[in-house]
């Protein structure tokens, strides 16, 4: 009897979430653009001047498709969106053959580097080696390693991932092991946006079976939690040590997943539990991954409703703030959407447009997008032909 009512509770919280009136956005405000950098001309035009602007480092794949290519073209741009340095890599002639004897010059490859461009990573899709530049573009060794890398965005770390993504390892730039941790499918890797300090955690990993992992490379220190479900999405909020989720509900009789907040409790080195402060029932169980984003006051998730992109953002309550329709287009390519925190909103994008969700607007701007940066309250869009530096209209 109580597993019943267990049930019929649920299935009734699941329908109020859905189908009360809650707040409905219809239309998305507009971006302001800081500056408009061309790639072909390097021209940068200006649209407001603001001298807080950060330098940003972009790249272009030379052939092939953005996230691997045999050759990269890297951009440096200043404050104001000046050219200061562009160059090619790999060359043929940085590859030591005797030491590298699978590399041709059309082995297609893939580029990691944190954000001020301090060093650069290069790495084929299949091969042994990876390749390191410093800041100017010059080559300087190669060494031996096949897993897939990035690089923290402040550069003092790497994130190494294995073929079979169950086990990371955090690395210093010289790929120097610091520590690792393992799981089952590595789902989700998050750095953290925050100046790196000797107390924080700069990166949080989330595994299927539900094991989530803090780490902080500086102590070398560890949390690890667990959802005890199986877990499809996180999101992280390193100081507030708190964990939004995508889950299945565990529930036989609400056959739908859930997205749940967790407060981390506990010592660490005692072992840190996960206090849920809320669950939200969605539409369904999905086998996708969906995009979620955690902020300071609120979150949000997107979902695919009836061939179209649906927008959930709720408090850290589990009151819903609004919902919104977004797309009628690109709702069948929920898993390439991805979601950065920023001071100004949760930033989600894709090839086709961009979204910056606060707690009370949306804004948008459509155009082909091949990368996205937050640095501090600026956005950076990117693609083949320009660089735009937005900041959100007062």
């Amino acid at each position: 009897m109580n597993g019943l009512l267990k049930g019929v509770s649920g299935l009734v919280f699941f329908l109020v979430l859905f189908h009360i009136p809650v707040k409905k956005i219809h239309t998305p405000a507009s971006i302001d653009p800081v500056f408009y950098h061309e790639v072909k001309t390097q021209k940068t035009i200006h649209t407001t001047v603001d001298a807080d602007l950060r330098e940003f480092v972009f790249h272009l794949p030379v052939s092939g498709n953005y996230n691997a290519s045999h050759q990269y073209e890297i951009h440096k741009l200043s404050r104001l969106g000046q050219p200061l340095l562009s160059f090619k890599m790999p060359l043929d002639k940085d590859i030591p053959r005797k030491e590298v004897p699978e590399y041709t010059p059309e082995k297609e490859g893939f580029l990691t580097y944190p954000d001020n461009g301090s060093f650069f990573l290069w790495y084929p899709r299949l091969g042994t080696h990876t390749f390191f530049y410093d800041q100017d573009g010059q080559f300087l060794w190669a060494r031996k390693s096949s897993h897939y890398l990035r690089a923290f965005p402040s550069g003092k770390y790497i994130l190494s991932m294995t073929g079979d993504h169950s086990r990371a390892f955090y690395m210093l730039p010289d790929l120097s092991v610091m520590g690792s941790a393992e799981g089952t499918l590595l789902i989700n890797q998050q750095f953290s946006n925050e100046a790196p300090s000797d107390d924080s955690m700069q990166v949080c990993l989330g595994f299927l079976d539900g094991d989530i992992v803090m780490y902080n490379p500086a102590k070398k220190t560890e949390i690890r939690v667990s959802t005890k479900a199986l877990t499809k999405s996180l999101a992280c909020n390193f100081h507030k040590k708190q964990v939004l989720v995508q889950t299945e509900s565990g529930d036989t009789n609400i056959a739908v997943d859930m997205v749940r907040l967790g407060e981390i409790k506990g010592d660490p080195k005692k072992g840190a539990t996960l206090e849920w402060k809320f669950s939200l029932p969605l539409l369904d169980r999905y086998t996708s991954t969906l995009p979620i984003g955690l902020g300071e006051t609120y979150g949000i998730v997107l979902l695919p409703e009836k061939n179209a992109l649906m927008v959930l953002a709720f408090d850290l309550k589990g009151k819903i703030l609004y919902q919104s329709i977004l797309s009628k287009e690109n709702a069948g390519d929920i898993e390439q959407w991805r979601i950065y925190p920023s001071p100004r909103g949760l930033v989600a994008w894709n090839s086709g447009e961009i979204y910056i969700f606060n707690p009370h607007k949306i804004f948008e701007k459509k155009m082909p997008i091949e990368n996205v940066a937050v640095k501090g309250d600026e956005i950076f869009i990117q693609n083949r032909d320009q660089v735009l530096a937005l900041r959100l209209a007062p």
